[in-house]
């Protein structure tokens, strides 16, 4: 028989047995006659690794234990022993006919597919009777083309996308469009990741490298009803390779272009015979980045990678009807330049209704200013223009620090013929933290970043069990408490002022020494630090039931219930006033004490009560009248020492910057000078408050599934599904004020059929879908008219916000199919058709070529979208992979591995810019090699991305990319 990586959807048989040795192929099972039995294969739950129960969350026990009783009945007289890529030529000499092709010849005459088993919602099952989308990717597949990453990962699958960043704040996946991050860490992620059972609540704990892969699958719609982990869109599950009896090394090492080393090394075996195994695991990636920093010399670049990676696992078995897997792994924390990579272009000269764009605070218009005019050496034409060279010139700019931590255990108890209890424990934490820079080589941002400590707790407790042999279930429970301190940083350095301030700001300082000298201290040494606490906890009971009906038609039925609870604290404070603390307010809006005064122009000619520097009625308590054309210091008058602190501050300040004997003796220039430094202090720092507690989101939520399914003949499986999800709400503070964002809710209609022809060497699966969603949570762009109103500069500031938009909806097709009809050669192809679209959302955030004049005629703050195109939501996206492998002589073998992945055009930003497209674009990879097809040793040369194609965005200002750029390198690989 011809092994490959093709999907059967064919039980093995005693006519037709697997092949002693497979070479790869998700889940590809090696099956030996045994009678089968729950003691048999709680023994084989010893040594292997398999896939899990569900088509959302692969489990982290062994299959084989986990369904028992379940196994299909053509195959009753067999037990799994092994998974894909282990070698057991060995016994060749006493299997029945399993002999690997010893020729070209012999290897063209067996041209049938081999069977492979993925989880099912309920029961072990062949991936055809699966009646959902479902797309599995090999560990081998993803190996042979150095598929690491997430965003490798996605492309070997259609309708599932990841941005391009290695940030763990950004990351995130996409299932049929919908599933971008939100602004807020408070926010569930849409797509749902699951590594070994254990769910991942926060995307940034996928932000490594993934190595000894096992497999993956993608699940499409409401995830939950079998357990783990709830997702309201999909499901990314990542198997690893677990602990064995049989004795195990491997490794690899990929060299390449821009001083690439990337290792890996997995060793395991038995330490009690039949009692007690492990397996180790570890990797190191280390190489360049593509673009270069010259403020550092070059020596710093940017999208390097410094990552390294250990993982130890025990698999515990007393009995044979027990058994305990323990996992513990750890990234330590290291370095690496992701974020400030910046592609900065000309400002589009007009706005979409043909007016001239207002430059006074376009970077060319500052860079222009004298104060930056003295550094000679760097000008806007020359050095910040960097669209198409990627040179960077950042002088403040630190590399990401992330780290994790992780352990799991699993402990798998059979009992009876055919139960089986599963208990998964699962523990993470990641901490990040981000030092950010402006982008030029001035002292402008500084100290400023983001941090976040992340840690998580889950408990599984699962049933599986057969119902009078007409159904089988799962039922269980599920709880989940995770925490986040997230920190947002901003500091400012000796060039802010001269940065920040608006023309008239800057044109009235940069006139003289007292005003240069107030320019630059409004900012210098500044620093403002926001807090966020994120307290989230999750309990969920849930059921679900396949009914074998007839033995054509099954019904699977689901339900979770789960009681939602998520809080959220927030401060925003002042963490060193630097040297301008004098130029604060004497207090915030929010009532914090700033030390400063509070001084106020009234530019009309009547008289004015202003209270604390905001203009109120006449009988307002504490209100002072500042006469026409004149300024006044406006501190509440029934303050008591604040009002004494702030006038003695008003005096200081005049001393310290003019010379004067007190506020008094300021002339009006000099007043105007100090209030136009004390309005960009303000402007800059935003809202200052206290801890602020959010409105609490609290709510009991449901999913539940439909689905019939028919088989028509051995070739044809029809089947309907009908899901509803629901998605927590998020509890947030934003400009020291609380939004909470509802719960998100939709129903999901999914028709497919799944087909196997032409003697099972074609595979040929297709949907068509139907989602729509109320309340979807997605950022959006708010008017922040507190910093609008300080910076008077002609431009709209922004606050960015998680919030709901009302109604969409999403339909397309997807296929997935795979074919080995041609000897020595597997094709495999999936690729979707998707329309994502608002059906309602009439206050989208305006993008940047809206004019943001208020007065102009139809103005508005927002934007209708309803019957747009979702941001990220390409319309058509494919995978083509070919995989060609040639036996010579009895143990050597030479291969071609390519997989291509296409992206149609699609808009980038939230705010859907038209100058945010990105156009379609395909990612080539491919690889040459030869070995031993014992796997003892490989050698493959790999390109990746050979077309060099570019997937970027133009934008307002700053573009961004979504591909990297051209790499070759070799491959060393084997085992032992």
């Amino acid at each position: 028989m011809f092994v490959s990586r093709v999907l059967s959807s064919s039980p093995p048989s005693a006519s037709h047995p697997l092949p002693v040795r497979t070479l790869l192929s998700t889940g590809i099972l090696l099956m030996t006659a045994a009678p089968w039995s729950a003691t048999n294969a709680a023994d084989a739950a010893a040594s292997t690794t398999s896939t899990d129960v569900t088509a959302t969350q692969k489990a982290a026990q062994p299959v084989e234990a986990r369904f028992a009783a379940e196994a299909p009945a053509t195959a009753e007289n067999y037990v799994i022993t092994e998974t894909a890529q282990i070698e057991v030529e060995a016994q060749a000499a006493t299997s029945a006919s399993s002999a690997l092709p010893t020729s070209a010849e012999d290897a063209a005459a067996a041209g049938e597919i081999e069977t492979i088993y993925v989880s099912s919602r309920v029961a072990l099952a062949a991936k055809q009777d699966v009646p959902a989308s479902i797309s599995v990717i090999s560990g081998d597949d993803l190996r042979a083309l150095g598929a690491d990453s997430l965003r490798d990962i996605t492309r070997r699958a259609a309708n599932i996308s990841r941005n391009n960043s290695s940030n763990a704040r950004s990351q995130g996946l996409v299932v049929r469009g919908i599933g971008r991050r939100g602004s807020t860490e408070a926010q569930d992620p849409t797509v749902g990741i699951t590594v070994d059972g254990i769910p991942y609540l926060y995307p940034g704990l996928s932000a490594w490298d993934w190595v000894d892969i096992d497999n993956v699958e993608v699940a499409r719609g409401p995830q939950g009803t079998t357990g783990g982990g709830y997702a309201s869109f999909g499901n990314l599950t990542l198997n690893t390779k677990r602990p064995t009896f049989d004795p195990t090394t491997e490794w690899s090492l990929r060299l390449g272009q821009r001083d690439t080393l990337f290792g890996t090394a997995a060793i395991g075996g038995p330490i009690v015979e039949d009692k007690l195994a492990w397996r180790g695991t570890f990797y190191v990636n280390k190489l360049l980045g593509y673009y270069k920093n010259e403020y550092w010399n070059g020596n710093q670049t940017y999208t390097d990678r410094l990552k390294i990676s250990g993982k130890t696992q025990f698999l515990f078995k007393p009995t044979n009807n027990y058994s305990v897997h323990v996992s513990v792994d750890l990234q330590p924390k290291t370095f690496q330049n992701d974020n400030g990579l910046n592609f900065f272009h000309q400002t589009p000269a007009t706005y979409s209704d043909g007016k001239p764009v207002n430059m006074n605070n376009d970077p060319k218009t500052r860079l222009e200013r004298r104060w930056f005019g003295q550094l000679e050496s760097y000008n806007y034409e020359d050095n910040y223009l960097n669209y198409n060279s990627g040179t960077q010139n950042n002088d403040n700019q630190l590399p990401l620090i992330t780290g994790t931590r992780g352990a799991g255990l699993t402990q798998n108890y059979t009992f009876g013929d055919d139960s089986l209890l599963t208990s998964i424990t699962g523990w993470r934490d990641l901490d990040f933290e981000a030092r950010n820079d402006e982008g030029t080589p001035f002292d402008i941002s500084t100290q400023g970043g983001g941090g976040v400590r992340f840690q998580q707790f889950t408990q599984e407790l699962r049933l599986n069990t057969r119902l009078a042999d007409v159904a089988e279930l799962t039922t269980g429970a599920f709880y989940a408490h995770h925490t986040y301190e997230v920190d947002s940083k901003t500091g400012w350095g000796d060039d802010a002022g001269a940065w920040f301030a608006n023309a008239t700001q800057y044109r009235e300082l940069d006139v003289d020494g007292e005003g240069r000298y107030l320019l630059q201290q409004s900012l210098t040494g500044l620093r403002r630090i926001s807090t966020a606490y994120i307290d989230n906890d999750s309990t969920a009971v849930f059921g679900n039931v396949k009914f074998d009906i007839t033995e054509q038609l099954k019904l699977t039925t689901g339900l979770r219930v789960s009681w939602e609870d998520r809080k959220n604290k927030t401060f925003q404070l002042i963490d060193d006033n630097g040297y301008g603390g004098l130029l604060n307010r004497s207090i915030s809006s929010f009532g914090v004490p700033l030390g400063g005064f509070d001084l106020y122009r009234n530019a009309t000619n009547e008289t004015v009560w202003v209270r604390d520097g905001r203009v109120v009625n006449e009988t307002t308590p504490g209100a002072v009248a500042v006469a026409g054309q004149s300024y006044g210091l406006t501190t509440d008058t029934r303050s008591g020492e604040r009002l004494v602190r702030a006038n003695a501050a008003a005096d200081a300040a005049a001393q310290k910057y003019f010379g004067a004997a007190n506020f008094a003796a300021l002339t009006n220039a000099q007043k105007q000078q100090l209030l136009h430094a004390q309005t960009l202090r303000q402007a800059q720092l935003g809202q200052i408050f206290n801890m602020l507690q959010a409105e609490v989101y609290k709510k009991t939520q449901y999913t539940y599934v439909v689905s019939p399914s028919y088989k028509f003949n051995d070739q044809v499986t029809g089947y309907f599904s009908f899901q509803h999800g629901e998605k927590p709400g998020i509890s947030q503070v934003i400009g020291g004020n609380s939004i909470l964002v509802d719960g998100e809710s939709g129903n999901h209609f999914e028709l497919g059929t799944k087909t196997s022809l032409f003697d099972n060497s074609l595979l040929f699966n297709a949907d068509i879908f139907l989602s729509r969603l109320k309340n979807y949570q997605q950022t959006t762009r708010l008017v922040d008219d507190f910093t609008t109103t300080l910076n008077n500069d002609g431009q709209l500031a922004f606050l960015d916000a998680a919030a709901n938009v009302p109604r969409i909806q999403i339909h397309g097709l997807e296929i997935d199919g795979s074919y080995n009809g041609i000897p020595f050669t597997t094709i495999t192809l999936s690729a979707a058709y998707n329309i994502a679209k608002y059906k309602k959302f009439e206050t989208a955030p305006l993008n940047p070529e809206t004019n943001p004049d208020r007065n102009a005629p139809g103005y508005s703050d927002y934007q209708d979208f309803s019957g747009r195109i979702l941001p990220g939501a390409a319309k058509y996206t494919g995978n083509l992979g070919v995989d060609f492998r040639y036996p010579l002589w009895s143990k050597y073998e030479v291969f071609a591995n390519a997989n291509a992945n296409y992206t149609s055009r699609y808009n980038s930003d939230i705010s859907l810019s038209r100058y945010s497209w990105i156009s379609d674009y395909t990612v080539f990879d491919a690889g040459l090699g030869f070995g031993r097809r014992d796997q003892g040793f490989s050698v493959t040369l790999l390109g990746r991305n050979i077309a060099d194609a570019e997937g970027k965005a133009y934008n307002w200002q700053n573009g961004i990319l979504d591909t990297t750029p051209r790499w070759y390198g070799v491959i060393f690989a084997g085992r032992l």
